[in-house]
């Protein structure tokens, strides 16, 4: 439901720290910014949590999948996995206060694919703190190298329309999280199931 209110995800390391790529580059955000990850074995949860301290100017008005309007008109939060840890591909992942889905790929540290759709779940909403988003990723649905443990390339950012503010988890070097090469890591994963490449829908 977006609420980040389930008790699991107190068994989660939360983690913040967002720093401005603008408009203030290398200042930290002037609202808070909380990230929770889980994972089972099918899929990979995160938990977003964006302050607000006027929440009732939080701007959400944008459904459709994929449209423009979801990050350019709406306040944004997005991540991006980097699966085979090769600091240049992703899956990237993103949504806004209504919880409207904005999947893509990015290959050569940058390069966006918007016609790439996976099958997965997002929920969001408004209260009284600003806004929060759950996201729900299938294994199924990413690729990864067969082993034990990994580590992947991570990094996750928001958007604030009124101010027109930006700001990443991690290295704001390039002033955007589809740069792949300035992730931040992502550690803990183990044993999760093998990467298939078979899919049916109707």
């Amino acid at each position: 439901d977006g609420i980040l209110n389930d008790p699991v995800w107190e068994e989660a390391q939360p983690s913040g720290g967002f720093i401005q790529s603008k408009p203030d580059m290398g200042e930290p955000m002037n609202q808070q910014t909380v990230i929770r990850i889980l994972y089972d074995g099918e899929n990979i949860y995160l938990g977003i949590q964006c302050y607000d301290s006027e929440p009732e100017k939080v701007i959400g008005t944008e459904m459709r999948r994929d449209h423009e309007g979801v990050w350019q008109v709406n306040d944004y939060v997005r991540f991006v996995l980097d699966t085979h840890h090769d600091l240049r591909s992703a899956y990237y992942f993103g949504t806004n206060p209504l919880g409207a889905q904005v999947d893509a790929r990015i290959t050569e540290n940058g390069n966006f694919h918007m016609n790439w759709d996976a099958v997965w779940d997002c929920a969001a909403t408004r209260h009284s703190q600003g806004w929060s988003a759950e996201f729900s990723i299938p294994f199924r649905q990413l690729r990864y190298p067969d082993k034990e443990k990994h580590v992947w390339g991570f990094n996750c950012a928001r958007s604030i329309q009124r101010s027109d503010e930006w700001g990443c988890w991690s290295s704001i070097e390039m002033k955007r999280v589809t740069a792949i090469s300035s992730a931040g890591e992502l550690m803990g994963l183990e044993n999760i199931p093998r990467s298939r490449g078979l899919e049916i829908r109707p």
